[in-house]
């Protein structure tokens, strides 16, 4: 029977090896399958041996892999499978293989072993991390594919190909940069804009990758939150490795560590849990997360995923379930350099709003998951979307938000001895020119409080509006700005730091109050409280704007922003109580007003703030 369902796969991909050829000349393909058995093994990784270079096979064991240009004929693979013996091949044409691999047994404990023992393997095995896993920046290439079905039936799928850049394993953060490089999605799903939709779905490179951020069943600060037991060793990647079952003693979250016997690393992690998570239609229920690394120059990352969660809805009792998978196919381990902030992905950018592509070729320079059956036949029957259907507002209002942010903070102005009225001037009514009484104001910053909206037209540019207000006096600051600001990212890997620089216009109003008991001395009558309001400017400038950001949390940041203005328009005023001022005639005066220079009209400012993106800043 395994000879005939051999023989069968054989002649099949003969003829997918001639009409599925995607104008490729160099590439390897085959069926990874169970030597006793015959039954195919889903996500077998296949490698070219001594490189970063690879893939996996599908649900039905088939993969096909596309050299790389500089990479030519005869090539050798290797082929690993938990819990089976390594398979190598050399292969010097693009003829389907069939790997046969061999289960291996597994081992054992001769002894019974006690917990610490258990807890001590696990120590040891975190303290390695910095060691067994890439102390540099790396940077991988690889296919992602996110599928819903709905009662086992394929109803929606979106797939891409990405490029992502992580930071050393000694930082246990997640380093948020992916790049899209291609992608393209298919749905039968009724108004989708309405069903589920899956933010962060390329972003499991990071969120699946447990070692790096030092998951709490590896993390010896949380051991006593776990039991853990150990009973054999199985084989994995050519080596053994011992096999630690986990169960969380508060919840239903549980899994499996392997962790290699001879370098004490981390090779594969099962993990799944229960949730009881509530959305106003859906209901999220069990998750489940089995995660492989390979290995490359002494040093492992993470080389494939699968995830699937299930869901509920509440409303129908139809049920969904997610299933994400991502294989690395180049891995770059050394001296990787950021991906341009321009370039990468937001973590709430969503598949179904992507584009649909039917074409036989659209893959055809890229390495991906080999469709299976029950996705080849829904992308088959697939037909283009019908007429986009006018969305009305509320739909369209979340990807509308989501581009806003806001800011709260304090600032400082200085104010111009040269520009701002620093004296009020008596004069007699019957004689305009004689001074009878002179008011000289203190020069000095006026402190306000901000607040600041922002939209981002694209990932760099971003159009703000300020609105700054002293309430810290009695003298009254009011600018209104409007700014559009670049930017940049400086701060590639933990918590990122963003640069924004541009221009700006700004219009403001500044009033000075007296303070009455500096008033006049020889006509003290002349300035009584009741009768002078205050002296100003109002006036319209031009900055230039840098504000940096630091961000503790996705949606929080703190901002230092330092403008430097020039004030090309201003006119000064005064308002007193027409009733009681009969005797005198007033005017806001600056003494140095007759020779302004161009460093005269300049106005510095700096403020800080916390700005707050409710959808996420990156």
């Amino acid at each position: 029977m395994n000879q005939i369902k051999t023989l069968t796969l054989v002649c099949f991909s003969f003829f997918l090896a001639v009409f599925s050829l995607h104008g490729q000349t160099k590439f390897i393909q085959g069926y990874v399958m169970d030597e006793n058995s015959g039954d195919p093994l889903p996500f077998a990784h296949i490698v070219l041996e001594n490189t970063g270079f690879g893939t996996v096979s599908n649900r039905e064991g088939y993969f096909r892999y596309n050299l790389p240009e500089n990479i030519n004929f005869p090539v050798k693979v290797s082929v690993s499978f938990v819990g089976y013996a390594n398979m190598h091949m050399k292969i010097d044409d693009t003829r389907p293989r069939i790997f046969n691999l061999k289960p291996e047994d597994a081992v054992l404990s001769e002894i019974v072993v006690e917990a610490d023992f258990v807890i001590e393997l696990l120590e040891n095995t975190f303290n390695k991390i910095a060691e067994n896993y890439p102390d540099d920046d790396s940077r991988y290439k690889g296919f992602y594919r996110q599928t819903i079905y709905k009662h086992d039936t394929v109803v929606y799928m979106g797939e891409a190909f990405i490029d992502s850049y992580k930071s050393s394993y000694k930082r246990p953060v997640m380093d948020s940069q992916i790049e899209i490089l291609k992608f393209r999605k298919f749905t039968s799903l009724p108004n989708y804009e309405d069903s589920i939709k899956f933010y962060g779905g390329v972003f499991n490179t990071y969120l699946a990758d447990y070692v790096k951020l030092k998951a709490h069943f590896l993390n010896p600060r949380f051991f006593d939150k776990f039991d853990y037991t150990y009973e054999k060793k199985i084989s994995y990647a050519g080596e053994m490795n011992y096999k630690i079952d986990f169960e969380h003693t508060e919840t239903d979250a549980g899994g499996t560590i392997l962790i290699n016997e001879n370098g004490l690393a981390i090779t594969n992690i099962y993990f799944e849990t229960i949730d009881s998570v509530y959305t106003e239609s859906f209901f999220r229920g069990f998750s489940s997360a089995n995660v492989n690394y390979a290995k490359l120059d002494g040093k492992y990352y993470l080389n494939n995923y699968d995830i699937k969660i299930h869901y509920v809805n509440i409303l129908t009792g139809e049920k969904f379930v997610f299933n994400a998978v991502y294989a690395v196919s180049e891995a770059f381990l050394n001296d990787a350099s950021p991906i341009p902030y321009r370039k990468t992905a937001k973590y709430r950018d969503i598949f179904m709003d992507s584009p649909v592509d039917t074409s036989s070729t659209f893959w055809e320079n890229y390495n991906i998951i080999e469709d299976d059956t029950q996705i080849k036949s829904f992308t088959s029957k697939y037909e283009p979307d019908p007429p986009a259907v006018k969305t009305n507002l509320l739909r369209n209002l979340p990807g509308l938000l989501e581009n806003f942010s806001f800011q709260v903070g304090a600032g400082n102005t200085w104010t111009s001895n040269y520009l701002y009225p620093n004296e009020l001037i008596a004069y007699e009514h019957s004689d305009s020119e004689t001074e009878k009484a002179r008011y000289v104001y203190d020069d000095k910053p006026v402190n306000n409080l901000l607040f600041s909206m922002s939209y981002n037209i694209t990932r760099l540019l971003s159009v703000n509006y300020n609105f700054a207000m002293n309430f810290f006096s009695k003298d009254s600051y009011i600018g209104h700005e409007l700014s559009c600001l670049y930017k940049a990212r400086i701060k590639h890997y933990g918590n990122p730091m963003f640069i924004d620089g541009g221009l700006g216009f700004s219009s403001f109003t500044y009033k000075k109050h007296p303070e009455f008991e500096k008033r006049s001395q020889t006509y003290p009558f002349i300035f009584r409280s009741e009768d002078i309001y205050y002296a100003g400017i109002e006036g319209r400038a031009y900055f230039l704007e840098a504000q940096l950001t630091y961000f503790p949390e996705r949606f929080i940041g703190v901002a230092l922003s330092a403008k430097l203005a020039y004030i090309a328009e201003y006119s000064w005023f005064y308002k007193h109580n027409e009733d009681r001022i009969h005797d005198h005639t007033y005017r806001a005066f600056n003494i140095h007003h007759e020779n302004i220079f161009f460093k005269d009209r300049l106005k510095p400012s700096v403020s800080i703030g916390i700005r707050f993106h409710p959808f996420g800043a990156f």
